[in-house]
């Protein structure tokens, strides 16, 4: 980042700067300010040179394996940087890059020259001397200042500190040094080098009675007259360089007049804080409800109290163990501290003003009870008493009349939370004190004394607050488990929190900080699951701990954290929001608020059209990629077309002039039902915000549960084939089929696209992506003749290195730990792969014999520091000698490992028995393993969710925290169940969170039927799943279903909506997508005939058309082919009412009459049948056609004739029938050209020629067409995927 210093402004950002998690640990700027150097603490301790104009990297470079202590511009030459590393004899500690006179933007390293001296550890560097001199200094280990001109030694200071010198900075002729000893000591130095020594100051002599115990010096920065100076113990400290002369006619002796040389300025610390280095942390914070005071405690063994109004401490006192809390009484006037280790472990401490100076801190009393046993977590203060709650479950409860002579704090009872021993987390006690909540691990216990005096505590029922009765009111707001807070813990909120506060005055809000360091405000009381939605505010250091504490003082006006790690105590200026009274209120509010959809109606129509008109560059850049040559004829016209008659016209529309522009009206995706678990597989994933991530058909879809929304990625142009998240949750890489496929890096969170590649003709799809594990890399598995695996930095977008791998095509890709080695899994190979620059060599995995033959490889993972890989046979195998299959473990008794997830190691690398990954089978059970493979717990969805459509897992994961688990199954349907810590007698049960599947759709094959509600905000669907479902398009759910015992090709309402019909039968015809069932073919139903199935060869070819083609291609009819069914909808649960088998061949399309009386069933034997739906649906009529199969039909308004379409290897009919016997009716008939029509859903006709490409020669291009309501528009269904408006 780049500020201006003086409004703390950010002036740019260089977000490429370094590997992404890879800290900062040098920052070096040119002395012209042209150039910033920067260094990473990654491996290879990597320099990037910044050009500080375009705030761009122009050069990086390795430095080595060593630690990077110092970096510097020299004075004179800024091409010249000076890199300190942690170098020992034998290692080049000092290195000067020098910048190339040939080639832009390049620097090359050159050694540092000793003579005849010996290399030395270094520690520190700075520029030094005038500019001509082009010289550095470097501090050493031993104390000594080494000055470097040109590379070459050329002076040696020796003893400029007693110790280790950790800080330089030069100025104007004047160079600062500080020690780990705490001294700084400041010399002149002269033109031509000269050093010497003008002034030294000692930090444990400033008498600061702030200074921690670590007071070595970590930075100093030089001024005319004073030096500014940071310690490791999180201070700044000005000290004076110059002295104040003695009044005239001073007495010989007498103090000298304030400051001197050395003396701390300010009256104090600029800024100061709990010492953090070598371990050290804060571990508790707590407010002062009757001043601006404010109290935290760190192992530092520091208690200091702080003050809202200066932002200073004011009080401060050493202790003799480290404190594990903090607390103040009621009236502000005491303090307590539990101490959690040293000798002091177990008991308590409570301070108050010392009777002699109210300004200092003084202890009042302690409570020894629990000495030297079990670890105090946390302390409140009673009306009477202070608790000091243990790390075993107990609460001691210390009067306060403390001791004359021993100060100890007699014992009053002591509280058994916990039979098992379990932790007590957080605590509050009652203003009254009668009453004491705390909560364990994932449990909240109620305590409570019974009114008088022989009456003992015992846990009771929650508290329950009633106008009638009030509840007791607590002085403090800590348990991040109480009533109201279930808002919290949705995917909106962290599911983690370390530490809760709710202000006082201000009761429709909460504050919850996390392990991740952020805070979040969030409405209460909110009792709804995952409901609440937060303001979040990134506030400490995610990787030192996060927060400790956090807390509302003066009088709400501020919010108060402490960091764990980073040890920076916050204060924010807390307003609440005006405009909500509660939380209640608001999600009042929010709910009876217009959706942004009907918002979006409301603008100006031309207006919208200027905003579709301004992403056509993203339309460009995200174009479909469709083989236009099957559908195109050379020079143009309607070839297909052209023989449509001008009768085909509704006279509606008879007198209107054909309009060659766009409608004025476009779609825009609203909600998508339904996940593609039949063709992907690990591609159903939580990302960094807790949004649910999959993929459906094209579409990518970002679920956010808690909102109720969906956001799109709409990059690709076919089916997503495959996806993975990047390191860190945010960006995704997808894998589509297709002709030239693309894969997409993409950001989940603003759904926009990063980087595309697109593969080459050769390639039909990408069947697995995989990212390294820093996120810089990104491989791609192509399904060309070679199945060639591609590995891109993806950032720059340039290629790696690729190689083909074989005839076999790749499942599955994993990088190992450090992303050198790619494995790619397949149908029975595996290869394993080690990247070099841009190298790729591979080397085929070996199966060995022991295995009883090859596999195949369905997942692979990076696990416990091996690659581990999941097989069709249900078993896990792990390499042995990089390329063999060993170590053989059995996930499942039968079935595929269809899916395994890694889980993030913990940081020990001791560490052992952990939960690293996740497996999913055909079985229906999900299982989490240790690092060694073994079962640590087993979901099983035949418990869990009974009523799956499927319970073969194709995805499996859990969200950060680790509570809920994330699955999807091959039924299309997306499961969270909850994933319970344990702990206690009885371990809590999985449970699904959202009583049903989170995402429902169809699950089979291909979808066909679809059917809009004439009255209600609904929609059937039917299709090869053999069910039909209908949809609530307001509330985005499915409201009720129905199996049909077959294939399912078409649907429709009745007028009034009180029946649905259905049409059944078809071929087997979906499900190639390129996934790998293509290889591991599922069971075949035992009712289901395939295409290609064999026919009896006694049987004699049949004479019906339909049944004779099917005969031909050796296809049986399916048991209820041609048969019509009609359900009724005016019960809770849908019925089937009539059934009707007359056709021969699948219903392809039926419809109501539009006054209700007459059901019309298209079929592809070639007919329409016509049944009375007022004698309970009778066949009264059949159209004699030519065979030709019918495949779309419409009613006219006046239900006397339907209009059908019919198709036979592109020679294309619209016929009319009479619905009164079912004979022909001329095109020409008064009767049809006349009429209006009631639907218009026929693909041919003159009214929707526009529909079809210019030289269109294929009318299969067009599958679906409807008019809208208004017969101004239709809506047009194409082979491409995607619906498109046209005006009529």
């Amino acid at each position: 980042y780049l500020f201006d210093s003086s409004p703390a402004a950010t002036l740019s950002v260089c977000a490429s700067a370094l590997p992404p998690s890879t800290a900062a640990s040098s920052l070096s700027f040119s002395q012209d300010g042209k150039l910033l150097a920067v260094v990473g603490s990654d491996p290879d301790n990597t320099i990037v040179i910044i050009d500080v104009a375009s705030f761009a990297p122009v050069f990086s470079a390795k430095t080595g394996k060593s630690p990077v202590l110092g970096l510097s511009f020299s004075t004179s030459n800024v091409d010249t940087l000076t890199v300190v590393s942690a170098g020992t004899n034998g290692v080049k500690p000092i290195v000067f890059w020098v910048k190339s006179k040939d080639f832009a933007n390049t620097w090359f390293p050159k050694k540092g020259v000793f003579g005849a001296s010996t290399p030395v550890p270094l520690t520190c560097v700075s520029n030094i001397g005038p500019a001509a001199s082009e010289s550095v200094v470097a501090g050493t280990l031993s104390g000594d200042l080494l000055i470097f001109s040109s590379r070459n030694l050329k002076l040696t200071v020796p003893g400029a500190s007693t110790g280790p010198i950790t800080a330089l900075d030069y100025s104007n002729g004047t160079l600062a040094v500080g020690g780990e000893d705490g001294s700084v000591k400041i010399f002149s130095v002269s033109p031509t080098l000269e050093v010497k020594e003008t002034a030294s100051m000692d930090l444990r002599a400033t008498g600061n009675v702030f200074l921690v115990a670590d007071i070595a010096v970590s930075s100093v920065a030089i001024s005319t007259d004073k030096v500014l100076v940071g310690t490791r113990g999180n201070e700044l400290l000005e000290l004076s360089l110059v002295g104040t002369p003695a009044e005239e006619g001073a007495e010989e002796g007498a103090p000298l007049p304030f400051p001197q040389v050395g003396d701390v300025l300010n009256g104090g610390p600029v800024t100061s804080g709990h010492g953090t280095y070598n371990g050290v942390s804060v571990t508790s914070l707590a407010t002062n409800a009757s001043t601006t005071e404010y109290a935290t405690v760190g192992t530092d063994n520091k208690l200091f109290v702080w003050d809202t109004a200066t932002h200073k401490q004011v009080k401060s006192l050493s202790l003799d163990s480290p404190p594990s809390t903090v607390a103040y009484s009621s009236d502000g006037g005491l303090i307590a501290v539990g101490y959690a280790d040293g000798p002091k472990k177990g008991s308590i401490a409570v301070f108050g003003a010392a009777a002699e100076d109210p300004a200092q801190l003084e202890i009042k009393g302690s409570g020894n009870e629990g000495l030297g046993q079990a670890a105090i977590t946390t302390v409140k203060f009673g009306a009477s008493y202070v608790a000091a709650a243990t790390e075993t479950g107990e609460i001691f409860l210390y009067t306060l009349e403390a001791d004359a002579e021993t100060k100890a704090f007699p014992l009053m009872t002591k509280i058994v939370v916990s039979e098992t021993a379990e932790a007590i987390k957080q605590m509050d006690v009652s203003v009254a004190g009668t009453e004491i909540v705390v909560n364990l691990e994932d449990e909240v216990v109620y305590l409570q004394k019974p009114e008088g005096e022989d009456t003992e505590w015992g846990k009771c029922t929650p508290f329950v607050s009633t106008e009638e009765k009030p509840g007791p009111e607590f002085s403090t707001f800590t348990n991040p488990l109480y009533a109201g807070l279930q808002g919290l813990y949705g995917d909106n909120g962290s599911g983690s929190y370390t530490a809760i506060a709710k202000p006082k005055v201000v009761e429709s809000v909460v504050a919850a900080a996390d392990s991740t360091g952020v805070i979040s405000l969030f409405p209460y009381p909110t009792s709804k699951y995952g409901a609440a939605w937060p303001s979040s505010f990134v506030a400490h250091s995610s990787s030192a701990g996060g927060l400790c504490g956090l807390g509302f003082a003066s009088e709400d006006a501020i919010l108060v954290s402490a960091g764990k790690g980073d040890g920076c105590i916050i204060q924010w200026s807390f307003g609440p929001d005006e405009g909500y009274d509660s939380a209640l209120d608001a999600e009042a509010e929010a709910a009876a608020a217009p959706p942004a959809e009907e918002e979006a109606e409301e603008e100006d129509p031309e207006e919208r059209k200027i905003e579709v008109d301004s992403c056509d560059d993203e339309d460009l850049e995200d174009k479909l990629e469709i083989d236009v040559d099957k559908f195109i004829v050379e020079g143009g016209g309607y070839d297909a077309v052209e023989a449509f008659k001008p009768s085909l016209m509704p006279s509606d529309a008879a007198e209107v002039v054909p309009s060659r522009e766009l409608p004025a009206e476009d779609l825009s995706l609203r909600w998508i039902h339904g996940v593609s678990t039949n063709s992907t597989r690990n591609s159903v994933v939580y990302n960094d915000a807790g949004d649910i991530v999959y993929p459906a058909g094209s579409a990518v879809v970002v679920l956010d549960k808690a909102a109720g929304k969906q956001n799109h990625f709409l990059g690709h142009s076919d089916a997503v084939s495959c996806l993975t998240l990047a390191p860190g949750g945010v960006l995704c890489a997808s894998g589509q089929v297709g002709k030239t496929p693309k894969a997409i890096v993409w950001d989940t969170t603003t759904a926009t696209s990063k980087k595309t590649f697109t593969l080459s003709e050769a390639s039909t799809g990408i069947s697995a992506v995989a990212f390294s594990p820093d996120g810089e890399l990104l491989a791609v598995a192509s399904q060309d003749v070679s199945h060639t695996v591609y590995v891109y930095s993806w950032k720059s977008g340039a290629l790696k290195c690729f190689s083909k791998t074989g005839d076999s095509k790749v499942l599955c890709l994993s990088f190992n730990g450090d992303g050198s080695g790619l494995l790619a899994g397949g149908n029975k190979a595996f290869s394993v792969f080690t990247i070099a620059g841009k190298n790729m060599a591979m080397k085929s995995g070996q199966f060995g014999s022991a295995l009883g033959g090859r596999k195949v490889i369905t997942c692979a993972a990076w696990v416990g520091g091996d690659y581990v890989l999941g097989t069709a046979a249900g078993k896990l195998y792990r390499l042995e000698g990089g390329r063999k299959l060993a170590g053989e473990t059995d996930a499942f008794e039968k079935g595929h490992v269809n899916c395994l997830t890694v889980l993030p190691a913990p940081a020990d690398p001791e560490a052992s028995g952990y939960p690293a990954v996740i497996v999913g089978g055909d079985l229906g059970v999900v299982k989490i393993l240790d690092e060694a493979l073994g079962e640590l717990k087993s979901f099983d969805l035949l418990e869990l969710a009974a009523a799956s459509k499927s319970k073969v897992v194709r995805a499996a994961c859990l969200n950060k925290d680790t509570r809920k688990l994330l699955v999807a199954t091959k039924g299309s349907e997306i499961f969270e169940f909850s994933n319970p810590a344990g702990g206690g007698d009885e371990e809590e049960v999985p449970a699904d969170i959202n009583n049903g599947a989170l995402v429902v759709g169809h699950s089979k094959d291909q979808l066909w039927g679809v059917a809009a509600h004439p009255v209600k905000n609904e929609i059937a669907t039917c299709g090869d799943d053999k069910v039909v479902v209908l949809w609530d398009l307001d509330g985005n759910k499915v409201v009720r279903s129905i199996a049909v015992g077959d294939f399912a090709r078409s649907c429709d309402y009745s007028p009034n909506g009180h029946l649905l019909a259905v049409g059944l039968g078809g071929v087997r015809g979906g499900g190639a997508s390129g996934a790998w069932d293509a290889i591991v073919a599922e069971e075949q139903e035992e009712t289901e005939v395939v295409e290609g199935e064999e026919t009896p060869e006694e049987e004699k070819p049949p004479t019906d058309p339909w049944l004779l083609a099917l005969w031909k291609k050796g296809i049986t009819p399916r048991e209820k082919e041609g048969a019509v069914l009609v359900v009724s909808l005016l019960e809770d649960e849908i019925r089937i009412v009539s059934t009707n088998q007359d056709a021969k061949g699948y219903i392809s399309d039926i419809k109501f009459s539009p006054d209700g009386n007459i059901l019309a069933a298209a079929s592809m034997d070639g007919s329409v049948y016509f049944y009375d739906c007022l004698k309970d649906f009778v066949l009264i009529g059949k159209s004699l056609g030519d065979g030709s199969p019918v495949c779309h039909l419409d009613w006219n308004a006046d239900s006397s004739v339907v209009m059908v379409n019919t198709i036979r290897k592109n020679d294309a009919a619209v016929v009319f029938y009479s619905a009164a016997d079912g004979s022909v009716v001329e095109d020409d008939d008064e009767s049809v050209i006349s009429c209006s029509w009631n639907t218009w859903t026929c693909t041919l006709g003159r009214t929707v020629k526009g529909c079809f490409p210019k030289g269109g020669k294929d009318l299969s291009v067009v599958n679906a067409v409807s008019r809208s309501s208004g017969s101004k528009l239709v809506a047009t269904g194409d082979v491409t995927g995607g619906p498109q408006p046209v005006k009529e």
